[in-house]
């Protein structure tokens, strides 16, 4: 099958089948990326998903100007300012500023 969808990546064994079942992403996912193509259902999150190619980051640290694609991302950095670490190992008390490093750890 050497048609894939470039949504889904679901294969089909002709072009005219492929065109049909894309359709179905076009009505469900009607925010289209003006760069690479991909389809969003919401307008918010393609918006988000064109800063990753424009290289926007609208959110600033007030503390040392470092520039953020997501809010969260500066509200992680701010940790670094505050000493906040909210996230804690509950076998070895160990205490981190993201989730992701506790985690890891």
């Amino acid at each position: 099958r050497p048609f894939k969808c470039s949504v889904c990546e679901k294969s089909y064994k002709d072009p005219a089948t492929l065109r049909q079942h894309e359709k179905t992403h076009w009505l469900t996912r009607p925010f289209p990326c003006n760069i690479c193509g991909k389809m969003f259902t919401q307008r918010g999150t393609m918006t988000r998903h064109m800063r990753s190619h424009l290289g926007l980051k609208p959110f600033a640290c007030e503390e040392c100007g470092m520039r953020f694609t997501r809010q969260y991302r500066l509200t992680e950095h701010m940790r670094v300012h505050s000493g906040e670490k909210p996230y804690e190992c509950q076998l070895c008390g160990g205490k981190f500023t993201q989730q992701r490093n506790l985690i890891s750890h």
